[in-house]
């Protein structure tokens, strides 16, 4: 789809699923220790000053010509994937000899930068992922320090399988779940520390509203989780087990005093600031006990005085407190194709690529679901996650769009669903195709079914019913194909959506029919119980050009290229010397003359002008009629045996049975069939198993049997060479050739004179 490179280029698609992405931190006012990137990435603010006045040009503001700063610090975690680029709008009071560093993940990042007291962007770039430190450094001064923003650039990879895209906001907001476990702790966790671990109303430390503790505020807890409010004190966890800090985002706390219960907040890390934190494993109570040389140093929650303070280790008629921890999804998995994204578990959230070179194209649309299919399968966009599309047949999807793969419980279709809040269509191409070829049904076995859920297929030879079922799911009008029917089918693979059949909703694109009949003379036909009006019909049967065979056809056929006969009566024919007395005995012609056309279930004797292997036909009538037994009645043999010439008794009956399905013949001659070189045979000693859409003879056992065709005197008479001489089939020959090894159609009696290969000799003619 070379038509879609510009335009993917224009979404940031690099190498076929690179992605570029940019956060910005822009403060406006005055942050009061963090600030909300334009993508919801949250920054912590630190300074051993305090914050001063916002400016609007140099923006926040720490430090001034009456109290000293030495850093002002910026902290985010919030960023996920490979960082490229970060620049920061910074600069120092007039005279500044302050430093901008950046660390991404602990290292160095970009070069250190000397600040001015005009505001500047300073571009720092590299590769590499993890926390980001924005340190402005000075020696101690009253010199205040500025930053107006910062940029983030950064890249998620979509190679097969591991982008990196958080889909939660890393904000203060979120849910949080109870910790059970101390040592999944982790640097730059977000926690809050509560009164209770129990459902329902409790409360959780709040602001520092007093030096000395820190005040409550309520929230609501629910299957061990809970959302905090505005009120709530989020802690950004540092540091290690053994060595933990609290940082408020002004400071860290600590505890403050050996004799009192203070809980305060300082802006060093020093040994009373750092925590060791214990939790039970069956209460879920957590210890947190700071490490300096004051006494009062456990975190307990004090219900009376509706605070939380520190307590020396003896108290303990004031409970423990619990720690909730923000609930963090994993990293998006990027899956490239429909092929990768259906070897997700269902339920989970991706984002799924589709490049250029995935092909991706919509195969039909219904309602709100979407079926898509590229290179390597085939699946559906489930319930509006194109909102704001009018997709159509053939049209191309390309770039990337986040979603929930899953399995439709009732159809078995394999789905990719909107995410409340995640799923967009901002990075996805869609558009008509200019170059390239109309998408085709792809063809398949039935035995491959499951291999194609969601595609569009053509197959073959589909027997309906049993574990079958055809139905009009994509509500396009059609007709269901009855029980029994073999089919063609155009049609979506829908999955087990009836009764745990393999089901089909067709589908008619491309001039290709959804139903197409199938009449097979190798295979059993299940006639329709009413007639089936303007329907497809592919009819499969090998006929020779010159040969005579019979026909029974459940359609009409007006306009069959070569002759067509029918049985219309008989005469006696010449009589039969019998081997074993020498009497004669009375032979019938079986009358055909010609017939104006094919009627549905009605026995024909056809002889075509060309070969012919499959008869297709667009719109014509499936008749719900019986094939048919045609029969008439000559003078023949008595009830104790073999009418003699000359003598009179019963009268024999001559049938032409017309069958629509393969039949096995009956072994006592009484039933005969047309053989491949158009001659009349019967069983003897083994069975033979005619055709369908053919016919038999059905005639008196002992009696011979002749075709003759009425009005056509340019027809000789069809027959079996001394048909009541021969003991057994394998003296009727079963080829013939002439000598160029060429296998002759006619009949031996049709043949012109000449040497034969018969039975492996030579036979003269």
């Amino acid at each position: 789809m070379k038509h879609l490179s510009t335009l993917l280029s224009m979404l940031m698609l690099c190498a076929g699923t690179c992605w570029a992405e940019t956060s910005t931190l822009t403060f406006t006012a005055a942050c009061r220790g963090s600030g909300t990137a334009d993508d919801g990435v949250a920054w912590t603010v630190t300074s051993d000053a305090a914050e001063s006045t916002f400016e609007s040009n140099r923006g926040i503001h720490y430090g001034t010509g009456s109290a000293a700063v030495s850093h002002l610090t910026l902290t985010t975690n919030g960023i996920s994937g490979t960082i490229t680029e970060i620049k920061v709008n910074a600069a120092g009071a007039s005279g500044t000899s302050a430093k901008l560093n950046v660390t991404v993940g602990g290292a160095a990042f970009g070069s250190e930068q000397s600040l001015t007291a005009t505001a500047t962007p300073y571009t720092l770039t590299g590769s590499a992922s993890g926390t980001i430190v924005v340190t402005l450094s000075q020696t101690s001064a009253k010199r205040a320090l500025y930053v107006k923003s910062i940029a983030v650039t950064y890249s998620t990879s979509g190679s097969g399988g591991g982008g990196d895209d958080p889909i939660d906001d890393p904000t203060g907001d979120g849910t949080y779940e109870l910790v059970t476990n101390a040592s999944t702790l982790a640097d730059g966790d977000l926690i809050i520390i509560t009164s209770s671990k129990n459902d329902g109303d409790a409360y959780a430390m709040g602001p520092q509203t007093n030096a000395n503790y820190r005040d409550q505020a309520p929230i609501t807890i629910a299957d061990k989780t809970t959302t905090p409010g505005s009120g709530v004190q989020i802690l950004t966890l540092e540091g290690t087990s053994g060595a933990w800090y609290f940082n408020t985002g002004s400071g860290y706390l600590y505890a403050s005093s050996n004799s009192s219960n203070y809980l305060g907040t300082e802006t060093t890390k020093d040994d009373n600031a750092k925590a060791t934190i214990v939790i039970d494993s069956d209460t879920h109570e957590a210890t947190i006990v700071f490490q300096g040389n004051n006494s009062r140093n456990n975190i307990r929650y004090n219900a009376q005085n509706t605070r939380f303070s520190c307590y020396d280790g003896e108290t303990t008629n004031l409970p423990l407190v619990y720690i909730f921890r923000k609930k963090t999804e994993q990293p998006l998995t990027t899956v490239t194709g429909l092929s990768e994204l259906k070897q997700q578990e269902p339920g989970t959230t991706v984002r799924l690529s589709l490049p250029d070179g995935c092909n991706a194209r919509v195969l039909t649309v219904h309602g709100t679901d979407t079926y898509v299919r590229d290179n390597s399968g085939a699946i559906v966009f489930h319930g509006d996650m194109l909102p704001t599309r009018n997709l159509k047949y053939n049209q191309h999807l390309a770039g990337w769009i986040v979603g929930k793969y899953s399995v439709n419980e009732t159809t078995g279709m394999p789905q990719f669903e909107p995410v409340e809040g995640k799923t967009n269509t901002a990075f996805l191409v869609i558009a008509d195709p200019v170059t390239e070829a109309t998408t085709e049904a792809t063809a398949i076995t039935a035995d491959e079914y499951d291999s194609h859920l969601a595609d569009w297929v053509a197959v073959n030879d589909v027997r309906v019913g049993g574990g079958v079922a055809i139905t009009d799911g994509l509500e396009k009008g059609y007709a269901t194909p009855y029980d029994g029917a073999l089919v063609d089918l155009s049609a979506i693979v829908a999955g087990t959506a009836i009764d745990g059949k393999d089901t089909y909703f067709p589908l008619e694109q491309n001039g290709l029919a959804d139903v197409t009949y199938v009449v097979d003379a190798k295979k059993e036909f299940v006639k329709p119980d009413d007639d089936l009006n303007d329907v497809a019909v592919r009819y499969k049967r090998t006929f020779a050009a010159n040969v005579w065979t019979p026909l029974t056809l459940p359609f009409d056929l007006d306009d069959f290229d070569g002759k067509v006969m029918e049985f219309s009566g008989l005469e006696q024919g010449e009589p039969v010397t019998s081997p074993m007395s020498g009497s004669l005995y009375a032979a019938g012609n079986m009358l055909f003359t010609q017939a104006s056309g094919i009627e549905a279930g009605k026995p024909y004797l056809v002889k075509p002008n060309n070969d012919i292997t499959v008869m297709t036909f667009g719109a014509t009538t499936l008749s719900s009629a019986e094939p048919q037994r045609i029969t008439h009645t000559i003078a023949g043999t008595r009830a104790n045996g073999p009418k003699r010439i000359g003598q009179v008794g019963e009268y024999d009956e001559y049938s032409f049975v017309g069958v629509y399905t393969p039949t096995t013949l009956n072994t006592d001659r009484s039933q005969r069939f047309m053989d491949e070189a158009g001659g009349v045979d019967w069983v003897d000693g083994s069975s033979v198993t005619v055709d369908g859409t053919t016919a038999y003879f059905e005639v008196p056992t002992t009696q011979g049997v002749h075709l003759k065709f009425a009005d056509d005197t340019s027809e000789p008479i069809i027959t079996v060479v001394d048909d009541l001489t021969r003991d057994s089939m394998a003296q009727r020959p079963t080829g013939i050739y002439n000598l160029l090894g060429v296998k002759m159609r006619q009949s031996w009696s049709d043949l012109p004179r000449g040497i034969y290969i018969v039975n492996g000799k030579k036979v003269v003619k």
